[in-house]
């Protein structure tokens, strides 16, 4: 499965696009792509 969220760090603030066209639903990659990057965010 394509990542749908991506995280980019600038100058220390975490960036986090949501990329599932049409529409960025709350479908089940997305929930878990956010869930991952507030764990991979606060990790580091």
């Amino acid at each position: 499965m394509a990542s749908v969220v991506f995280i980019d760090n600038r100058d220390g603030i975490a960036v986090v696009t949501v990329e599932n066209p049409p529409v960025n639903a709350l479908s089940h990659a997305v929930r878990s792509g956010l869930a991952h990057a507030v764990a991979q965010t606060n990790a580091e």
